[in-house]
This record gives structure tokens, sequence and C-alpha cells, in this order.
């Protein structure tokens, strides 16, 4: 690969995990940097790869430092490289909000005041009285003879996070900036970008981009300093036969009735077991309807949560292996009744039933109790009191032992369990998954419930109950996976 340090640059914090565990799994000596504040010795030595994302490595603080305080590293790998490229291009432009930072926004405004009243007297005005779709350019002769006062007013603000990280890349060669301004943002930005800023890249004996698309290919000669033949000679794999296909369809073009609100309200409610459905969106008005039909929506701070959500429940190792499972968005859960019941998106047209068990990634969160053909309600166990009980069994130890799920104290936040028949000791780790016994309705054989804390012998002398901490998460159900055998006869 060649001397010196080698980096390996993710675009997110994420994919830096996802890549960690493959080099894992493939015994690749390496480091993790995400958070910390120094680099790894083993790194700077050149005994293990330093895996990182963009953002750690492409802003004005850069703990890999800028121009000539740039480490030197000797091999540089941009992974999914055209994002990690648009992250070089952020670390670049500031944007200032105007919500934020109203006197910022509006001391840049007034500097230029005279300027964009020149271009448009209208247009001005809406941006005053904060028109988002109103877009005015800062003549680049005003820039230029004010880039003092602008530098000025800018340097007040050095120290805040929409002007920290970009500072020291841009504050010495501000002329060569382009303002934009709408209602509620200004945005600054570079003709082009200088990526000898960032010397650890530029001065880098290998620079390898790996990615499955590239949208400006002109931009690795001209900012990034690539060669010519080596744009026109990318690294290709010749015994790959497939590399994937997709098919765009554009909805409008097919039919002028299919317009967006019809195709997301379809789409939502549509049959779709062994897959999911993301959508893109171009901004949080969009993002709104889909909301509206029961969608998860996310952004910068919660997706790769959400993410981490869906392939727990998609990886539930706990169940029997005879058992399928549909996953289903919670879309209802009222502060009301939020202990008794929830509201998923899978119905009758999903082949759901009333009776089956529903999960989270850690254990049975309830039962479904009514069916709709595109929903379902599902009756919590955490319910103080159920329409039904739920007929489990308890493994302590070589002894199985049957009894009913009775109900949830809010104050123990425990399931009481009445038993049919006595146990002697209760055994440390003694589990308490569902029997399946029951007749018609019943929940199937096997769904994990939690641990038994604690046995209790009522005042009559013969009845004992038990108090069980649930396994499953109920502080936030986002999604559930819908329980059912295989082979369609429960035990």
């Amino acid at each position: 690969m060649g001397k010196g340090p080698c980096l390996y640059v993710c675009p997110n914090k994420y994919l830096v995990n996802q890549v960690h565990r493959e080099a894992e799994k493939f015994g690749i000596q390496h480091e993790v940097l995400l958070d910390e504040r120094e680099l790894p010795s083993s790194f700077q030595s050149s005994e293990k790869i330093l895996i990182t994302h963009a953002h750690k490595v492409f802003n004005g603080k850069s703990i890999f430092g800028i121009g000539n305080r740039s480490c030197k590293v000797g091999t540089i790998i941009l992974d999914d490289a055209h994002t990690c490229i648009d992250v070089i291009k952020d670390s670049f432009t500031i944007k200032i909000s105007r919500k934020t930072y109203n006197k910022l926004f509006d001391d840049i405004i007034n500097l230029f005041e005279e300027d964009l009243r020149e271009q448009g007297k209208g247009s001005f005005l809406d941006l005053k009285e904060e028109d988002y779709s109103t877009l005015m350019v800062v003549p680049y002769w005003a820039w230029y003879d004010k880039k003092s006062e602008v530098l000025s007013i800018l340097s007040q603000y050095k120290d805040d996070s929409c002007i920290k990280y970009s500072w020291d890349l841009i504050k010495d060669s501000l002329e060569k900036y382009i303002c934009f301004i709408t209602g509620n943002r200004i945005e600054i930005s570079p003709y082009s970008i200088d990526t000898k800023k960032f010397g650890l890249f530029t001065n880098s004996s290998h620079r390898i981009l790996m990615s499955a698309t590239t949208q400006d290919d002109a931009f690795f000669i001209k900012g990034l300093d690539f060669s010519v033949d080596a744009v026109k000679n990318p690294l290709i794999n010749n015994n790959q036969i497939w590399s994937g296909e997709k098919m765009l369809i554009l909805p409008q073009l097919v039919d002028d009735s299919l317009d967006q609100k019809l195709v997301v309200t379809r789409l939502m409610r549509a049959k779709h077991d062994g897959f999911g459905i993301v959508s893109i969106v171009p901004n949080t008005k969009k993002a709104d309807y889909y909301s509206k039909q029961g969608g998860i929506i996310t952004n910068s701070n919660n997706i790769f949560k959400e993410i981490d959500k869906l392939k727990k429940i998609t990886e539930i190792d706990y169940l029997p292996s005879d058992y399928q499972t549909k996953v289903a968005t919670v879309q209802i859960r009222d502060q009301t009744n939020w202990n008794d019941e929830i509201t998923i998106d899978l119905g009758s047209m999903n082949d759901i039933q009333e009776g089956m068990a529903v999960c989270d990634s850690k254990g049975m969160v309830g039962v479904v109790s009514k069916v709709t053909e595109i929903s379902s309600t599902v009756s919590l166990i955490t319910s103080e009191n159920p329409s039904n009980q739920i007929p489990v069994m308890v493994v302590n130890g070589d002894q199985v032992v049957y009894g009913l799920l009775e109900n949830y104290s809010v104050n123990s936040q425990k399931l009481n369990i009445t038993l049919l028949s006595n146990i002697d000791k209760l055994e440390k780790g003694a589990k308490v998954y569902t029997s399946g016994l029951g007749g018609d309705g019943k929940s199937p054989k096997g769904i994990y419930i939690g641990k038994a804390k604690k046995l209790v012998t009522q005042s009559d002398g013969t009845t004992m109950t038990l108090t069980v901490k649930m396994a499953a998460q109920f502080k936030d159900l986002s999604y559930v996976s819908v329980v059912k055998k295989v082979n369609g006869n429960e035990e």
C-alpha cells in the first residue's frame, strides 16, 4: 500500500462502526477514531490502520491539522467517496440561520442593503419579510469591496458553531467566495475549494477513492488535483459480472392522476412482506405528509438510532426456529392509554390475525386484539386491567411450571403471574415464556417474556404468584414484530 500511516475515511460515524466490524471479522489491525481528541500512537507509527469519519478529518479545527501543520499520511482511502467529497465542500461553507443568529444575519443584510436594493427592491423587501423562497446573490464587486467589513462581522462569531469549523479555512481568502441570501438563511461558499488546506490528503503518496457512483468526475481533477489518467483509468474488478440494477419510475409520466399525495398514500398502505420502503424527500415540508400517514421521519440526529432499531427488530434470536416475523411500525400510542395498547401499520391485507403475539428485539410486547384492513390494535402486557389472561410457563431449572399472566403493576414495574402449581424454590435466572395453551386466540408457545424475580405465597396459603421483570423495552416502541408459526399450526 505504501509507506507511512494509513487512514480509512468513512462518510459518517455509523459507517465507521460498520467498517470496524468488518475489519475485526478479517483480522485487520486497526484503530477507531470517533470523538477522541488525540491520534492513536499505533496509527502514527504505521502499526495499525486508522478508521474515522470525514467530518473528523475535513474541518478547520481538524485533529489532523490543516495547511503546513497537517500530519503526514502515506495512504488515505475515502469510502463512499462522493459523500466524503460533499463533506469536503461543506467544510469551506458557512451557513447562517436567521432564527439562530438573528443579529449576525441582520448585520450582513444591512451591510449590502444598497447593493441588494439595486438588484430588486421587491425581492429585497421579501427578504426583510423572511420569505424563504426568495433568493438573492451579493454582487461580486460589492463582496470584494466590502470583504474587510464582512471579515470583521464574521470574526465576532468565529467561536460559534456556524463559523468555528470553517473560519481557519476561509479567513484569508474571503474574496474568492460568493454570498447567497434567502429570507431565513445566508450561505457563504467558495467558487472553488482549496484542498491544499488539508495537507494530509493532498500530500499523501496514495489517494484512493471508493464509490459505486460518482456525480462529478471533473471535480477529481479540478478540486482534488487528480491526474486525468487516474480518472480515465479507475481500478475495476474485471471478474465482477453483476453489480446491481435499478429501475426508476416517474408516476406522473405514466398517468397524470398519480400525484404525490396519491402515490404516498397508496405506497404507505401497500402490502409489503419481506422488505421495507424508504422515501427520500427534499425538505421537511414534504416529509410531514409521510408522518401523517404513519411514516417514521429521520434526520441527522436520529437516523442511525432508527437504523439500529430496525436491525435489532429484524435479527430477533430468542424465538423458536419455526416462527416467522413481520416488522411493523407503531402508528399510534396515545398518552391516555400508554400502557394499554398501540396501533401498528399491518392489517388483514398483511395476513395479520387476532391473537398473534407481538414482540420487540428483546421480548414479548403484547397480543393483537383487533384487526382492520390496513392496521391492527395490540393489547400490551403492561396493561393494569387486561381483557384476557395470557397462558405462560416458567422454566425454573429443570422444572416447568404453568401459570397465567394476570396484569402489570405500575408501582413495581413488574408483571404478576398466578401459578397453577407450586414452586418449591425459585432458581436464579428462571425465565418466563408463553405456553401456547388456551385454545383459539392464544399466543404461540415459546415467546420470551422476561425473568422471574420474586415468588409470593398468598394469604390463603395455597395460591402462589410470581413477579416478572419484562425483557421488552416499552419506553420507545417505534418498531415491533408480529409473530406466527411457519406452518400456521400453533401448539
